[in-house]
């Protein structure tokens, strides 16, 4: 089983919704509902702020998690760019533009 498939034109609170099933299943970080709401629904998010923000949803400590901070780190940077802004997300989905890579 495998994470469904997201639409071209999603949300930015989608995207990150999908990211955060992405963890889930490839990784097992499963984070409860209300973190995984908090940081989909956050409006601007940094790579370093959303891996942090998963680890300690997860109660790790996120300075000790070095390696999984990476990671997780790399896969939004991947997906995003350094940082993401829920208006640059609705500029590229009204004009068709890819995201610009901060």
């Amino acid at each position: 089983m495998g994470v469904r498939q997201l639409k071209q034109d999603s949300s930015l609170e989608d995207r990150l919704s999908h990211l955060l099933c992405e963890l889930c299943v490839d990784w097992g970080f499963c984070i409860p509902p209300a973190d995984a709401q908090r940081i989909a629904s956050t409006k601007t998010l940094a790579a370093d702020q959303f891996a942090h923000a998963v680890l300690t949803a997860e109660g790790f400590v996120a300075e000790y998690e070095k390696r999984w901070f990476v990671q997780i780190r790399q896969r939004f940077v991947d997906r995003f760019g350094q940082e993401i802004r829920a208006e640059d997300q609705a500029a590229r989905v009204r004009f068709g533009s890819k995201p610009a890579i901060l």
